[in-house]
C-alpha cells in the first residue's frame, strides 16, 4: 500500500529534522571555535564522555529490546488485558511519571517510547500525542526527587541536602505539578476531548 503525500511528507520531516538540528549545532560549534579558539585537546575535554557513553549504551539497549520482539509481546499482553483505550493511556502516562522520579525523565522516555510506538501501532492510537502526554508526565514526575532530572541532580549536589531533605523542599511544587497535570488528563478523558484525541485526522 502506497503512502499518501501527507504521510510521505511527515516521514521525511521525521527522518530529516534531527539531521538539520545536527548541522545547525555543528555550524554554531565552528563559529565558537573561531570566536574563542582553543587547542584541539581542550575541545575534547569539553565533552562529558561518561554521559555520552551512558546515552549511547542506553540507545543501543533500547534498539536491541525493540528489535527482539519483546515489546510486541508486552504490548499484546497489555492490550489483551485492557478493556478501554483510556485506561491504557492512563497506564502509560502514570508509568512515565513514576519512572521519571527514579531513573530521570529522559531515561524513562527512552524506555517507554519504544513500547508506546508498538502499542500505538497495534491499538491505532495517535503516537505523537501519546508521546507528548508522556513527555509532560515525566516533567511533572521528575520534579519530586533529586535524581528525577539533571537540574535537580545539579541543585542537590550544590545544596548539600540529604535525599529526603531535598524531597522535602520540592514536595510542594511537585504536588502542584501533579495536581495540574492530573486535572488536564482527566479533562482529556472526557468523551468529547477523547474523540478529538483519537481522531488522527486532526493532526493533518
Amino acid at each position: 500500500m502506497s503512502a499518501t503525500p501527507a504521510e510521505a511528507e511527515a516521514a521525511t520531516a521525521e527522518h530529516g529534522g534531527g539531521h538539520g538540528l545536527l548541522w545547525v549545532l555543528l555550524a554554531v560549534a565552528v563559529v565558537f571555535a573561531f570566536v574563542r579558539p582553543r587547542a584541539p585537546l581542550d575541545y575534547l575535554k569539553l565533552i562529558d564522555w561518561q554521559t555520552v557513553g551512558a546515552l549511547a549504551g542506553l540507545l543501543a539497549i533500547t534498539q536491541g529490546v525493540e528489535r527482539s520482539g519483546m515489546l510486541q509481546s508486552v504490548a499484546a499482553r497489555l492490550l489483551a488485558r485492557t478493556t478501554e483505550l483510556r485506561h491504557l493511556v492512563f497506564f502509560l502516562v502514570a508509568t512515565a511519571a513514576g519512572l521519571s522520579a527514579l531513573v530521570t525523565n529522559d531515561v524513562s522516555l527512552f524506555l517507554l517510547v519504544p513500547l508506546t510506538r508498538v502499542l500505538a501501532a497495534q491499538a491505532h492510537l495517535p503516537l505523537a500525542r501519546l508521546v507528548v502526554l508522556e513527555a509532560l508526565a515525566v516533567n511533572a514526575g521528575s520534579a519530586l526527587t533529586p535524581i528525577g532530572n539533571p537540574q535537580n541532580l545539579y541543585l542537590w549536589h550544590r545544596s548539600g541536602e540529604s535525599f529526603l531533605g531535598f524531597m522535602g523542599m520540592t514536595e510542594v511544587p511537585a504536588l502542584c505539578s501533579y495536581s495540574n497535570y492530573g486535572k488536564c488528563l482527566s479533562l482529556l478523558m472526557n468523551p468529547p476531548l477523547w474523540r478529538i484525541f483519537l481522531d488522527d485526522t486532526c493532526s493533518h
